[in-house]
């Protein structure tokens, strides 16, 4: 079985209402798990690529600005101020896959 990977999801919240993301991340069957720590942003547990992930939000939210980036790699470059238990389904996406 292939590895998951996580990604962070920001969108623009004012062309893509908070209701709808939520039922789309919760609905998509490429999206394993996910978690929503501030509006307009998510954190995606999946097993496919940044690519088809952004082209599923297109198919549901037309010209919605948006950027998927994956943050598992083997040399990740991110940082900021989370939760312990954030950064454990950051970096430990088969736990949450």
């Amino acid at each position: 079985m292939s590895s998951a990977y996580s990604y962070v999801l920001t969108y623009n919240h004012a062309d893509a209402k908070l209701k709808k993301v939520l039922s789309f991340l919760r609905d998509c069957d490429e999206i394993s798990s996910w978690y929503a720590p501030f509006h307009g942003t998510a954190i995606l547990i999946s097993f496919s690529d940044a690519e088809t992930l952004s082209e599923l939000f297109i198919d549901h939210f037309p010209g919605c600005d948006h950027l998927i980036v994956d943050i598992q790699d083997d040399e990740p470059d991110y940082s900021g101020w989370l939760d312990d238990d954030v950064w454990d389904y950051v970096n430990e996406p088969d736990n949450y896959a």
